[in-house]
């Protein structure tokens, strides 16, 4: 019973995509094979539905229910409360990839305005304004990538070149920003804590970096205040 409810609510999920909903062609990888489907987001949440009909591959979640929501520019990554008999108790995950010609840039627009910091942006946004541009590279490990990082007055994004290297963090998604001298800048992100650490090719003056370090600072007294 409770699977037909939950299928019917998905089916209604689908449904609203007509009136405005976003709707992405995708493909859902099985254990042999794949099939093609639907993504679907909407006020409400998040929803797929496999073209094929099979309702065990279907399922809908509410925004609030996503534990971890990783949009790359072909790749969707859904990580659920829910446990996975499979993974041993591990959190259940649903991995999404764009059908060809699309792509999930446009779910960032619909999730960001949803999502705290579950939501986590492979993807290059789009900045209201811009408080300063660089060329960068972002050190990884023994390696790294290279593009240009812009400030905003509501967000930080990272362009590259480079496969789900791109990186878009909401005043909200940061934790700190620090620099030890004119051409570093570290990110602390609420992503686990994690740091990105910038090599900067251009010089950031102080005055760019206090422009970001106030910014930054407003947007948690407004939080706070929130």
């Amino acid at each position: 019973m409770a699977f037909r409810i939950k299928a019917a609510a998905l089916g209604i999920l689908i449904a609203a995509s007509v009136h405005g909903a976003l709707t992405v062609p995708v493909r859902h990888d099985h254990l042999l094979g794949h099939g093609a489907g639907r993504l679907v987001a909407t006020d409400e949440g998040l929803g797929f539905e496999e073209d094929s009909g099979k309702k065990e591959h279907s399922w809908l979640l509410k925004w609030q229910d996503i534990q971890q929501l990783w949009i790359g520019v072909r790749e969707v990554r859904v990580t659920t409360y829910a446990d996975s008999r499979l993974r041993l108790g591990a959190d259940r995950e649903h991995r999404l990839q764009a059908a060809a010609g699309s792509t999930f840039d446009p779910l960032y627009a619909v999730a960001k305005d949803r999502m705290d910091q579950r939501l986590v942006a492979a993807v290059p946004g789009e900045l209201n304004d811009t408080l300063w541009e660089l060329p960068v590279k972002l050190k990884r490990g023994f390696g790294g990538s290279e593009g240009v990082l812009s400030a905003g007055s509501d967000a930080i994004v990272y362009r590259s070149p480079e496969k789900d290297e791109s990186r878009t963090w909401r005043m909200s998604d940061i934790e700190s920003v620090s620099t030890a001298a004119p051409f570093d800048l570290t990110i602390v992100t609420f992503e686990g804590g994690r740091a990105y650490t910038f090599q900067l090719k251009q010089r950031l003056e102080e005055r760019q970096y206090q422009a970001l370090w106030r910014r930054l600072n407003k947007s948690k007294q407004a939080e706070i205040l929130r």
